[in-house]
């Protein structure tokens, strides 16, 4: 699906053209999932929880909020710009999927504020101020910019101004 959305966008990937990526029949696909939504959604998951898992591992010992958001912020941005389809499918295409879509990318913005500043919110609730989650929403934007626009290896180069603005807000 990745792959799909990376060279067709979500809107032009078919079932079809994910199931041939694939190699599987379309029968197949539809054994796995109702229909491409749900693939994406799916998708995003399994992807977010690969770079949640990278993030976590890395971020182990880092002790000074400091050195943990930019831990966090550099190993976010040297695995998306490894990896462009898994970049634009997180950032970009997730928000084509309406509001399953939309939730996703909200999970993965909290996931990512828990992370870079350890909040760990009650059960339904956000952990995040509001100029948090602009933060955190507008360096996914920002990937997902430089991603559509064939700028990925620059990510890694927003490291200190993205760790700097992030920690405005310890």
């Amino acid at each position: 699906m990745a792959e799909v959305c990376a060279e067709r966008g979500y809107a032009q990937a078919s079932v079809a053209d994910v199931a041939k990526r694939a190699g599987v029949s379309s029968l197949t696909f539809y054994e796995q999932f109702a229909g491409k939504e749900e693939c994406l959604l799916a998708a995003h998951r399994q992807l977010l929880g690969r770079l949640l898992e990278e993030v976590d591992r890395a971020v182990e010992g880092a002790d000074r909020p400091e050195e943990r958001a930019r831990v966090v912020v550099r190993t976010a941005l040297a695995l998306l710009s490894a990896d462009v389809p898994s970049a634009r499918l997180l950032t970009v295409e997730i928000l084509s999927a309406g509001p399953q879509g939309a939730k996703r990318h909200d999970a993965m913005v909290e996931a990512l504020a828990e992370r870079l500043w350890g909040d760990v919110p009650a059960e339904g609730e956000s952990p995040l101020s509001s100029a948090r989650w602009v933060l955190v929403a507008g360096m996914l934007s920002l990937i997902g910019r430089l991603v559509t626009t064939g700028g990925a290896a620059r990510l890694p180069e927003l490291e200190s101004d993205l760790a700097e603005s992030l920690l405005s807000q310890s």
